[in-house]
């Protein structure tokens, strides 16, 4: 359950914003002011007000003091407060839900991704593309193991699937409104997002970077979390967008991504078959 709230900006919310930014978030104190100030200087270079977005998926610490504390700005703030962690994808899909803009960005709040390269997407966006992928072309203050398996993810399930999910290319992006019509019409309740995202089609383009450390702060996502994630990707989510037509949805469609997930997945990951049944 997500409570929406507005904060002080003016009386502009009955205008249509250029640009949603969405900013899913657990646990980011240390950051949050950091990057709301990058994300309004770069907004402020745009020739059209935007909104953003800031979803609290549920922290314990002082994230959503920081966030309704935020100054005023040119652009409408809007806060989302999940009633627990339900994880990063339930946040981004909350926000994506409650966009207003004529296209919506995906940003981390660890500004790992550079707000700067905003206004390099909204150009690509103007040249006519639908979604502007972001490709980690470095990805700096990321141990090897990390890097591998993440390499390993992408390699497998682009094997097993018929719509292809760009590597390297994390949940850093925008989609024009259209694809966030599609997105949010679609039925999934257990949702992969890059997946989701690949899923629609319509004009895309890449934009590869040098994806930054964290700015402080420790990483939400431990082993057991990236797990959990890429066991929603294969044998859950996967099933109902990714495979051929005549399988899609069937027992044997069920029993395929799962014999993928605990033969294939379970090796690199070390998970057990009992534990990724229960996952």
């Amino acid at each position: 359950m997500a409570v929406i709230r507005y904060l002080p900006s003016g009386d502009r919310r009955h205008r249509e914003p250029l640009l949603s930014i969405i900013v899913p978030f657990f646990n980011e104190e240390e950051v949050l002011a950091s990057c709301h100030q990058r994300i309004v200087d770069v907004l402020d270079t745009l020739s059209h007000t935007s909104e953003i977005i800031y979803v609290d998926d549920g922290s314990d610490d002082g994230s959503a003091h920081i966030v309704a504390s935020m100054p005023q700005t040119n652009h409408d703030l809007i806060a989302l407060s999940l009633s627990r962690n339900f994880g990063k994808e339930a946040a981004m899909t909350a926000g994506i839900k409650a966009a207003r803009g004529r296209a919506v960005i995906v940003i981390d709040a660890d500004l790992q991704d550079p707000p700067e390269l905003i206004p390099a997407m909204v150009e690509k966006w103007q040249q006519g593309y639908d979604v502007v992928d972001m490709q980690r072309r470095e990805r700096h203050g990321e141990n090897a193991f990390k890097r591998i398996t993440a390499s390993l993810f992408y390699k497998l399930i682009n094997r097993l699937c018929d719509v292809p999910i760009p590597e390297n290319v994390g949940d850093f992006r925008l989609i024009d409104r259209r694809v966030v019509n599609a997105i949010n019409a679609l039925p999934e309740r257990t949702r992969f997002m890059k997946g989701l995202f690949a899923w629609p089609g319509f004009r895309r383009t890449i934009i590869q970077f040098d994806r930054d450390p964290r700015l402080a702060g420790t990483t939400k996502w431990n082993t057991s979390k990236l797990v959990h994630l890429a066991s929603k990707a294969l044998p859950r989510s996967v099933p109902n967008r990714f495979v051929l037509p005549p399988l899609q949805g069937s027992p044997l469609a069920q029993a395929h991504w799962r014999w993928h997930w605990l033969f294939c997945l379970r090796p690199w990951f070390g998970v057990r078959p009992s534990q990724a049944i229960r996952a």
